[in-house]
């Protein structure tokens, strides 16, 4: 009798604190026997008392989700164009008084109206089931599906069909859409799966890190080609327009089933992965291979949702060797920048035309065009560098960058709707940059909680309002004519071109001002390495400090977005590169200054000679290098140990 009342307690308190904390972690409630049905006394009246009104309220919730819907498929059929009003639509899908043979209803009911609205039902569904999915294996209702870079490779399948393989029908867009979608995601969660990952914070950044890779490859096809862009632009905006017919949703019908089926089978054990990777563990489940096949999930139902609707989507003192090396680094860029470009200008030429010296033309292309531009990315590349030294020693985190707050897109967006509403059309409206990244930067701290929430929830917030703005951006291009959105779309990627001194002016005086500033807050910035009760002992005031360096990071950035566009990575590999130079006991705020300075101006360089008679725009040439920069900072054994 002793051997199963021991096996008996042992065992219920096992199974009692997993229902706990299923149902929220309240200590004192004695109802978590009711889990046990071993005996009918185990299922009192106060546990059903207390869970009908939950279930009156998921009942009346889904009653009205239910109601929503409906009523939407009915103004979905009802409205559009044809003229064809709520009765000729249920006359046709009643088959009333020979409706079906009907050819104005047939087209506009048939062919257009209802298969729109079932494919906008069936993205619909998959993209709220896929993100219920992420959400729940990252433990963050603030994930999106964004986040494994399915929409970025599938607009690198499309353009890719468009430009090289010549595609211009739907079908083919959908097929390059779903395996450009495919193996976007698959490489994260390779990347992310390695050395024993697949935590929810390297699938993010892996997403995130291949997501800007794959746009940087977009823009570099898009860029050079106007018609590629005109196809294009209208895609990536997300859009049912193009729907005719079942044809497209039959052929991914298969996979939104499957992807369905998958979410299914993994609902009960995501029930387990709450709780904890340990307790899951000891349920009997793989947390490991869990996470594998809810993103195996996540991305047939993105994938095929992309493909049918498009995206539719979140200072120390330097070592006097650091400053040697930058200085000699800083002036070679500058030497092969005034070098490089169309003309057949030789070295010695170009020197001679530096100094006012030589062919008049020379002398005017080199000192008013060449010098303009490298003026312009050095001061534009020493904001980023200094931005992003602040913002990763504020998160103390070297892959934080202000990008990943979307203050680059938010600055951007800002931008081009100042352009847009201005009556000249030109890009002279600088101050709207620093403006839109601080917006951009005060909607992601209000809704994560602030700058002491979890470097995770800012993270995804960043992420979430970044897509947002970019979205904004998109439909500024798509309303602008074909020469005009080109023009811009090179801009928004990231340029120089057309630069001069006077576009430099606002960095310059900006960098005089926040630079002294910045060097003031150095010791504190040092402090702010360790945690917040050590930084007051020393006499720091944490919030305060972090309050100041994120508004100079966001001026900085906000500011050379404000003059060549958001030119990516530059923030993150700055600092990374001087605090390898500098050592990590130092906040390399000049050594990042310097190198973000360099970083750009190589950048251009390289885009001006790279492509014999093609100019790539700085940001694209930044984006493509920096996204395989990104996967090596978070494959490296250092970051592992702070990712």
């Amino acid at each position: 009798m002793q051997t199963p009342r021991t096996g008996t307690t042992a065992s219920a308190p096992e199974h009692d604190s997993s229902t706990l904390q299923l149902d929220g972690g309240e200590a004192d409630r004695p109802t978590a026997v009711a889990a046990v049905p071993a005996t009918p006394a185990a299922i009192p009246g106060d546990s059903s008392a207390t869970a009908d009104p939950r279930r009156r309220t998921v009942a009346a919730a889904v009653a009205g989700l239910a109601f929503a819907v409906l009523l939407l498929t009915a103004l979905s059929l009802s409205i559009g164009a044809g003229e064809v009003g709520a009765g000729g639509v249920l006359d046709y899908l009643l088959g009333r008084d020979g409706a079906r043979e009907n050819a104005r209803l047939s087209l506009v009911v048939g062919d257009l109206r209802l298969p729109r609205t079932l494919t906008a039902l069936l993205v619909g569904a998959a993209l709220g089931v896929a993100g219920c999915l992420l959400q729940a294996v990252t433990r963050n209702p603030l994930a999106e599906t964004g986040l494994l870079g399915v929409n970025a490779g599938a607009s690198l399948g499309v353009v890719a069909g468009i430009a090289l393989l010549g595609f211009d029908s739907g079908y083919a867009y959908l097929v390059c859409a779903f395996v450009g979608a495919v193996v976007a995601s698959g490489l994260v969660l390779l990347i992310s799966g390695r050395r024993g990952g697949g935590s929810p914070m390297r699938l993010v950044l892996a997403g995130a890190a291949l997501g800007a890779t794959f746009g940087g490859l977009t823009s570099v096809i898009v860029v050079n080609s106007a018609e590629t862009y005109d196809r294009f632009r209208f895609w990536v905006l997300g859009s049912l327009a193009g729907v005719e017919g079942f044809g497209e949703l039959g052929r991914l019908a298969p996979v939104l089933a499957l992807g369905f089926v998958v979410a299914l089978l993994v609902a009960r054990p995501l029930s387990a992965l709450a709780l904890g990777d340990d307790l899951a563990r000891s349920l009997g489940h793989r947390p490991p291979v869990i996470r594998t096949v809810v993103a195996i999930g996540v991305t047939l139902l993105t994938a095929a949702a992309v493909a049918l609707a498009g995206p539719i989507s979140f200072l120390g003192l330097l070592a006097g060797f650091l400053a040697r090396a930058l200085a000699g680094a800083l002036l070679l860029a500058v030497v092969l920048s005034a070098y490089a470009g169309q003309s057949d200008m030789g070295v010695g030429r170009t020197f001679r035309a530096v100094f006012g010296q030589g062919d008049r033309f020379d002398v005017l292309l080199v000192q008013k065009f060449r010098l303009g531009r490298i003026v312009a990315g050095l001061t534009a590349g020493a904001a980023l560098g200094l931005a992003g030294c602040l913002t990763q020693t504020l998160a103390r985190n070297r892959l934080a960058t202000p990008e990943l707050l979307g203050v680059n897109d938010g600055a951007t967006a800002a931008v081009l709707l100042s352009v847009t509403l201005s009556a000249t059309g030109t890009f002279g409206a600088w101050w709207a940059g620093p403006i839109g990244a601080l917006v951009a930067v005060i909607v992601v701290t209000t809704v994560s909680g602030g700058l002491g929430q979890r470097g995770y929830r800012v993270l995804v917030v960043g992420l979430a309002m970044s897509a947002l703005a970019s979205a904004i951006t998109q439909v500024v291009l798509s309303r602008r004519s074909l020469s005009s959105a080109g023009s811009l779309y090179v801009w928004t990627s990231g340029s120089l071109n057309g630069r001069s001194y006077s576009v430099a002016v606002p960095v310059l005086i900006g960098l005089a001002v926040l630079v002294p500033i910045s060097l003031a807050v150095a010791r504190h910035l040092g402090v702010l390495r360790f945690d917040d009760a050590t930084a007051s002992s020393l006499g720091s005031a944490p919030g305060r400090i972090r309050a100041l360096a994120l508004l100079l990071a966001v001026a900085l950035a906000g500011l050379a977005v404000g003059i060549c566009g958001p030119v990516g990575f530059v923030a993150l590999a700055s600092p990374v590169i001087a605090s390898r130079l500098a050592g990590p006991l130092r906040v390399p705020l000049v050594g990042s200054m310097l190198t973000g300075a360099v970083l750009v101006v190589a950048a251009d360089t390289l885009g001006r000679i790279v492509l014999d008679g093609v100019e790539l725009p700085v940001g694209i040439v930044t984006t493509v290098l920096g996204g395989p920069f990104l996967l090596w900072v978070l494959l490296g054994r250092s970051a592992a140990t702070r990712v």
